[in-house]
């Protein structure tokens, strides 16, 4: 198979899966609004703004950097992925637990009423497990399984 071949069945594929999990998003929102209450569902909404911001702080740019390390000739890429992983792993168990430890500050500041506390513990959750995922996905896409990885993406939503 020729290289730009290749590369375009590859976005494609990459490019569906995000497209399919943003699509089921959006049909999940009636859902969403029949579950919660209006007020909650604006807690809700409050609360998932900050979540691309924090997938940053928790990621740190890790997975590019693994992709460009991993590149590089002569790179021991298990080991690479392996104290990468760990780093990663770490890092991402010590903020979560930051996050809910001071959740319920932390949710004051943003003004959010008292007793949604339990929304501020699964953001940081979510974040942990999202930010330790982010690497595996990262290795599959470096080893050019992308149908795998869609598949996995898909069933993670």
């Amino acid at each position: 198979m020729s290289i730009a071949k290749k590369l375009a069945s590859q976005a494609a594929i990459y490019g569906v899966s995000s497209i399919v999990g943003r699509v089921l998003n959006y049909l999940l929102t009636p859902v969403y609004t029949r579950h919660f209450a209006a007020s909650e569902f604006g807690v809700v909404t409050g609360i998932y703004a900050y979540v691309s911001f924090l997938n940053v702080v928790f990621t740190y740019g890790l997975e590019t950097t693994f992709f460009r390390f991993a590149n590089r000739p002569g790179t021991d890429r298990r080991d690479l992925y392996d104290r990468t992983l760990s780093l990663l792993l770490v890092s991402s168990v010590g903020l979560t637990a930051l996050l809910v430890l001071l959740a319920r500050p932390l949710l004051a500041l943003l003004h959010v009423p008292p007793g949604h506390e339990i929304y501020g513990t699964w953001m940081a959750l979510i974040l942990g497990l999202d930010a330790v995922a982010a690497l595996p996905f990262a290795r599959l896409r470096l080893e050019n399984k992308a149908r795998k990885f869609a598949g996995i993406r898909l069933a993670n939503i």
